[in-house]
C-alpha cells in the first residue's frame, strides 16, 4: 500500500514539474507574437497577408541573430557588422514581399521599437541580463 501511495505522489510531482516547465516559455512567445501582429495591424496598417509575410521573415532571422548575440568569440564590432548585414538582408526580403511603401513603414516601426527599449540604445558593454 505504501508503494502505491508513494508511486502516485511521485507521478503527481513529476506531472506538476513537467506542466510547469512547458508553461514557462511557450505562452510568452505566443503572446508576444500576437501582440506584435496586432501592433503591425493597428500602428503600421498592414493587411493580414503582409503581417504574415513580415512575421515569417522575422522568424527566419531571429535564431540567426540570437546566435550572433550569444557568440562569445566575436567582438562587439563584429557582432554589430553582422547584425547590420543581416538586418539589411531582412529589410530587402520584407520589401520584396510587401512592397516598398509598406516596408518603409515596417522599418520605421522597428526603429521606433528599438528606441523605446527594444534593445537598440544600450550603453556599451551591457548585455541582456
Amino acid at each position: 500500500m505504501k508503494k502505491i501511495i508513494l508511486s502516485i505522489c511521485f507521478l503527481f510531482g513529476a506531472l506538476t514539474f513537467v506542466t510547469a516547465q512547458q508553461g514557462q516559455g511557450g505562452g510568452k512567445a505566443a503572446e508576444r507574437m500576437a501582440q506584435m501582429k496586432q501592433r503591425l495591424k493597428d500602428e503600421v496598417k498592414l493587411t493580414d497577408v503582409q503581417i504574415d509575410s513580415v512575421m515569417a521573415i522575422n522568424q527566419v532571422y531571429q535564431p540567426k541573430q540570437r546566435e550572433i548575440r550569444m557568440d562569445q568569440s566575436m567582438s562587439d564590432t563584429d557582432k554589430q557588422t553582422k547584425m547590420k548585414a543581416m538586418n539589411d538582408e531582412r529589410a530587402k526580403r520584407i520589401e520584396a514581399a510587401i512592397g516598398k511603401e509598406a516596408s518603409a513603414k515596417v522599418q520605421e516601426f522597428n526603429a521606433k521599437q528599438r528606441g523605446a527599449g527594444g534593445g537598440g540604445n544600450r550603453p556599451q558593454g551591457q548585455g541582456n541580463n
